[in-house]
């Protein structure tokens, strides 16, 4: 997974949340603002002491690719094949989903 620079004052707030035991709402905009919720979580996991912390994500429309498993092994061989395929995107974005307890 490629890491990317988030602005400091993110980690303190996470941090700060997981140490008074309160809540965090993130709300993220734009085109490409899901490739940002793996680093996120990576931040969280690593603040929090338990082992997975669980998170709610709530969405406006398109979730941007499928909770399905049978239609993303489909739309990623579509994918593959038309060569619009960015590995490094995908692959965070599938490890995050599989990994974590989305409620």
């Amino acid at each position: 997974m490629v890491r990317k620079k988030l602005d400091n004052r993110i980690r303190v707030l996470i941090e700060n949340c997981v140490n008074l035991h309160h809540r965090s709402l993130f709300v993220i905009v734009g085109e490409k603002a899901r490739n940002n919720i793996p680093i996120l979580h990576e931040i969280l996991s690593k603040a929090e002491v338990r082992a997975r912390p669980s998170v709610l994500w709530c969405y406006k429309k398109d979730l941007g690719f499928s909770s399905n498993k049978r239609k993303q092994k489909r739309l990623k061989k579509a994918q593959v094949t038309a060569n619009k395929h960015d590995l490094d995107e995908f692959d965070s974005i599938e490890y995050f989903v599989s990994s974590t307890n989305i409620r």
